[in-house]
């Protein structure tokens, strides 16, 4: 396993055909129908991020395949297994790593579709959907409110309240992803806008950090809170 982590890691040649075979390529062929498979998963960490770094390189047949074997591997598992998947194969970085690829207009040809939209269509099914991918549901617009004997008890054990609300984050992953983009979210094809809009509508328990906590411009803000609106 750990050699396949190392032939992933390289680059792609460029061959004239759809199908490459080189040794990255080969090393996917073996590696991705293995995805959904509990033995793979304790060797994520250091296989996952050559396979994600590497597709801005890839041609468009190979990004399809791979987001395809990653999403069969979270979705055709029971729930409480889908979950771990889920934590294995997608993270913090693969998600920044694929949001790098939605300017890509290069098109697939069996599918006719340009890498972009596949990458976004991928990324909303496994951060807009609660309970699929790495969106988990929330506690939503109204979270349990504490009184005030209440709230001191529990910050007396448990530390400050901000502490708490941060023990309480459900979706920590897409937090910081949000967090990091900051004002980028205004990208001139819309898709990043539209992506997080998505997100933010998907986990209401974002949107109070996105507009106080998150580092970003007040433009960005009212124009994604603005769509966030409109879609309610």
């Amino acid at each position: 396993m750990i050699r396949l982590t190392e032939l992933v890691s390289l680059p792609a040649v460029e061959v004239l055909n759809a199908d490459h075979t080189d040794i990255r390529h080969l090393a996917l062929q073996t590696v991705l129908p293995l995805l959904s498979q509990p033995t793979v998963h304790s060797y994520a960490r250091t296989l996952m991020p050559p396979i994600y770094s590497q597709l801005d390189q890839d041609p468009p047949i190979t990004v399809l395949r791979v987001l395809t074997a990653i999403w069969d591997a979270i979705t055709l598992s029971s729930p409480g297994v889908s979950r771990r998947i889920s934590l294995a194969l997608v993270n913090e970085s693969s998600v920044e790593f694929l949001i790098r690829l939605l300017g890509r207009t290069d098109i697939e040809m069996r599918s006719g579709q340009k890498v972009g939209d596949m990458v976004k269509g991928f990324l909303e099914g496994v951060t807009t959907n609660p309970g699929r991918g790495i969106c988990f549901v929330d506690e939503g617009w109204y979270p349990r409110e504490l009184d005030a004997k209440t709230r001191d008890n529990e910050e007396g054990d448990r530390g400050n309240l901000q502490d708490k609300e941060k023990k309480r984050l459900h979706n920590r992953i897409l937090a910081n992803v949000i967090r990091k983009l900051g004002a980028r979210v205004i990208d001139d094809d819309g898709k990043l806008g539209s992506l997080v809009t998505q997100i933010v509508h998907s986990c209401p328990e974002l949107v109070a950090g996105y507009v106080i906590r998150q580092s970003t411009g007040i433009q960005a803000n009212l124009q994604v809170l603005g769509a966030f609106r409109s879609g309610c």
